[in-house]
């Protein structure tokens, strides 16, 4: 080993500030505080654990001395957002009448608390048969302290301060998986490893490369606001009924379009049900006397109504509407009353109102909810078939089945998307499966049959490939689950007729397109999800595992092939978006957003591959349709902009190479006395042609120094682990081996 030339090394994490050595992740040592720490909110302090008492100097070696004087030049607007035409005094302006508008609005609830009781019934009539439904039938009334909350809202956004609620502070410290989802210490969201957070993960780990930068996942904190809270009025609120022919259209709306795929009403009871609360009808006098009128053990059917038509409204107009709100509102508001009376109708309620949540992308506020409803079904003995072998199946006994498998189907789809645990455990559960809805219905395809089956392999998924027990699993193990898990899936897929079968164009009748898109919605991102190994992972050191671990299994092709079939899968996501659409129940947006996310990551490892610039305007067509989709739903600004950015972020990497040869060479040093060249081909495939000193080629060098690690690092690439930084310690990032690793350029 020649050691005259040789660069020293720098000590290990001896420059990284404290919270960034916790994190095991890498400090880029700026001052007066590095990024990790500028996104955290927290001061960046470094201390040598050696010499705690000393000054660590924050200097890089091998680059220009930064000196104390000169972080002493950096100045407070360096780091805090400012709009055109914004100076300091306008910001103390701003930042003043904050503090009015808050004082204020503390004022207005302390005399709203003193002076408002539980409103009688008199007072309830009043507001049904005034002006107050024709006021709230187009838009949700404000009242004036609601009013200042937003005008301090819109305030704060303008000049890009801080708010002032001390529950939105930035966290003092969170963990890798939190840091991004968490508004404050209050306000903490948690995102599992089958989320799409992680592909996240990993465009973070190709931006940070690029440059010091706001990470992409940071913007999701933003989304998970609108995704896990929901604005209720203080009061129940009962809206008139839509009149009758309105009403009608937008039930039957709902039966066309839902019902088939989360069959949770019997549609006769609802019809009977319906003509109970007449005097809800619009022009109707509504009696004073409501506790008579609506009993508590009627008041979870009339959520049900109100869901059914705030989802049958929404549907027809084919996007979220005010009138739609209303009566989402009005349901929910009476979800408290639900719960109080936990029966079956209870459970049929909590699931609409679940199932309108989702339509307004509120998965998160969905969720929480669930919970419950799935509870309740539990207490009812909804998991369990009561009935004999001689019994012969009656519709109670139907529709009670049909309740808890919408409600497994719900939670099991929620879970993977966002990779939070079941509750639901399959092992304590023996209801049958439903019947079809009738004979011929579908042309003989019972949709809900086949999306419980796919449920169910979405459960062996989770359990298998994204659980907590994956330390104790070989690479071998895996792979072998991966192939079978594969197997399921395309099995699946094979079950159902052609006109309908994911990957095939859709003929089928247009009443059914909506469910068939659904289903195709779900297999394919369950299939990306099987294959997420080979998206974060280098495509030649992939099949170099592959190889080794799967060499004579019947999967192995499958296995090797994943990053290609995730590729497909995104593809045909974005295809089933374009011609006619989906209507909105099919359009559930986590496919979609897996589907950039895939194009995206696919394009970064691959800028130079032959169908790249179509993919590129597949991945810019999915980012406007969900742009459009998520602002439509008053998602945040801040977290649509992400698709943007990446959007970029993709065309300068693709676009920037298709001028280069096919022969580029991308170059990096793994040590000090042998370096690997790798040749990016037209296809995307990367070959080594380096040499060590031994002879060997360097990619099996790189496997040599990484072997000892291999049977850990599997796991938490499959998902055990969210942050993918902190595979690696920080001099390994000196060698250059999480970019070869993950298939980042050098």
């Amino acid at each position: 080993m020649e050691g005259g030339g040789e660069k020293k090394r720098r000590v290990r994490l001896s420059h990284a500030c404290n919270l960034c050595r916790a994190r095991k992740v890498r400090c880029d040592e700026r001052l007066p505080s590095c990024h990790n720490c500028e996104v955290a909110g927290v001061e960046c302090v470094t201390v040598d654990p050696k010499h705690p008492q000393a000054e660590v100097p924050r200097k890089r070696v091998g680059s220009e001395a930064v000196t104390r004087q000169d972080a002493a030049n950096f100045t407070y607007q360096n780091f805090v957002p400012r709009t055109p035409g914004s100076d300091p005094n306008t910001h103390s302006d701003v930042t003043e009448r904050l503090r009015e508008l808050e004082e204020e609005v503390r004022r207005l609830r302390g005399v709203e608390v003193r002076t408002t009781g539980t409103p009688n019934a008199s007072k309830l009539s009043s507001i049904l048969n005034g002006d107050h439904y024709q006021q709230v039938s187009y838009h949700t009334p404000r009242s004036s302290h609601n009013h200042l909350i937003e005008e301090s809202t819109i305030a704060t956004s303008a000049t890009g301060t801080i708010p002032l609620d001390p529950e939105i502070q930035p966290l003092s410290a969170t963990s890798p998986e939190e840091a991004h989802l968490a508004l404050g210490s209050k306000k903490r969201k948690w995102m599992g490893s089958s989320s799409v957070q992680v592909l996240t993960q990993w465009l973070d780990l190709y931006s940070s490369a690029r440059g010091p930068g706001q990470p992409l996942s940071a913007s999701f904190r933003f989304g998970m606001k609108h995704a896990e809270e929901v604005s209720l009025p203080l009061f129940v609120q009962l809206p008139k009924l839509p009149e009758n022919g309105m009403r009608s259209r937008y039930i039957d709306t709902y039966l066309a379009n839902v019902h088939d795929i989360f069959p949770v009403i019997d549609v006769q009871d609802f019809t009977t049900n319906l003509e109970r609360f007449a005097w809800l009808d619009a022009g109707v006098n509504v009696p004073c006397d409501l506790d008579t009128m609506l009993p508590p053990s009627d008041r979870p059917i009339l959520a049900c109504i109100y869901a059914v038509i705030s989802i049958g409204i929404d549907e027809e107009a084919g996007e979220t509407t005010e009138l739609g709100k209303l009566y989402l509102d009005a349901a929910y508001s009476l979800h408290a009353h639900s719960v109080a009376m936990p029966y079956l109708s209870s459970v049929q309620a909590i699931l609409l109102i679940v199932l309108a949540l989702r339509l307004r992308c509120k998965d998160g506020a969905g969720w929480n909810i669930l919970a419950q409803g799935i509870r309740i079904a539990y207490s009812l003995g909804l998991h369990r078939d009561r009935s004999s072998p001689q019994q012969i199946s009656t519709p109670a006994s139907q529709l009670e089945s049909r309740i808890w498998w919408a409600a497994f189907c719900l939670e099991s789809i929620m879970s993977f998307e966002s990779g939070r645990p079941c509750m639901i455990n399959v092992d304590d559960c023996n209801q049958i499966m439903p019947s079809s809805l009738g004979d011929g219905h579908n042309d003989g395809l019972d949709f809900f049959a086949a999306l419980i089956r796919l449920c169910q392999v979405q459960r062996k998924i989770g359990a298998r490939l994204f659980g907590s027990s994956l330390s104790n699993k070989s690479q071998g193990d895996l792979m072998f689950y991966t192939g079978e898990l594969d197997r399921e899936l395309l099995d699946w897929a094979d079950s159902l007729p052609v006109d309908v079968r994911p990957g095939h164009d859709i003929f089928c009748p247009p009443e059914y397109f909506s469910f068939a898109v659904f289903l195709a919605l779900q297999y394919h991102q369950t299939l990306t999800m099987v294959h997420r190994a080979s998206l974060l992972l280098d495509t030649k050191i992939f099949h170099r595992q592959v190889d080794i671990h799967c060499p004579t299994s019947r999967w192995k092709q499958r296995i090797r092939a994943g990053e290609t079939i995730c590729l497909g899968a995104a593809r045909n996501i974005v295809r089933l978006l374009g011609g006619n659409g989906p209507r909105r129940m099919a359009g559930d947006l986590t496919p979609p957003l897996l589907a950039v996310y895939a194009l995206a990551i696919y394009l970064l490892k691959h800028p130079k591959g032959w169908s790249a610039k179509a993919d590129m305007a597949q991945l810019a067509t999915a980012a406007e349709y969900l742009e459009r989709r998520y602002i439509e739903m008053g998602q945040s600004q801040d977290f649509v902009r992400m698709l943007g950015d990446l959007v970029r972020l993709v065309e300068d990497r693709v676009l920037g190479t298709a001028s280069t040869p096919a022969s580029t060479v991308l170059s990096t040093r793994i040590n000090n006395n042998a370096s690997s060249t790798f040749e990016q081909d037209g296809s995307g495939t990367v070959s080594s042609h380096g040499q060590n000193a031994l002879g060997n080629s360097e990619l099996f060098t790189l496997e040599d120094q990484t072997g000892g690690l291999m049977d850990d690092l599997w796991p938490r690439v499959m998902g055990e682990d969210l942050a993918l930084s902190a595979l690696f310690e920080h001099d390994m990032y000196e060698a250059g081996m999480p970019h070869q690793f993950f298939g980042l350029p050098p």
